[in-house]
């Protein structure tokens, strides 16, 4: 399981049901619950990797990086199609806040003035399965 290059540094590798190892920004992983639930409040907002700034080294050994953690943070319930629409989003809204939506739910979703991003997202030929699939792995 691991990713030609090494992950980049600012990175947390997911590793996926089907093996595939997939790197998240920290700016994308600190906003999916299941990742943040998992993974310390300190490694998702320092800068650098784990271990560098205790030892005041930091720097680059030449090696290919394993990003924020030292090993990839297994994800057994999530394979990578799913992921990889997850990280799609994520990416996208790690610099643009989601859209918020009023609740209870008053109107259709066209009529909220939602970005189009969310409206593609949402309507990208997802079946059902696809969309129960996303959110329990987002969760």
């Amino acid at each position: 399981m691991s990713l030609a290059g090494g992950i980049p540094a600012n990175s947390i590798a997911v590793a996926t049901s089907d093996g595939k190892v997939i790197p998240l920004s920290r700016e994308a992983a600190s906003q999916c619950g299941l990742i943040h639930s998992t993974v310390s409040v300190d490694v998702l907002t320092k800068t650098g990797s784990v271990g560098s700034s205790e030892s005041g080294s930091g720097g680059s050994s030449g090696t290919p990086s394993k990003g924020l953690l030292p090993t990839p943070l297994p994800l057994p319930q999530v394979d990578s199609r799913v992921l990889l629409q997850i990280k799609a989003y994520l990416d996208y809204h790690a610099f643009h806040p989601p859209y918020k939506f009023q609740k209870p739910l008053r109107d259709d979703i066209y009529g909220l003035n939602i970005p189009v991003f969310d409206l593609e997202f949402i309507e990208k030929g997802r079946t059902q399965q696809d969309i129960y699939d996303i959110v329990t792995a987002a969760m």
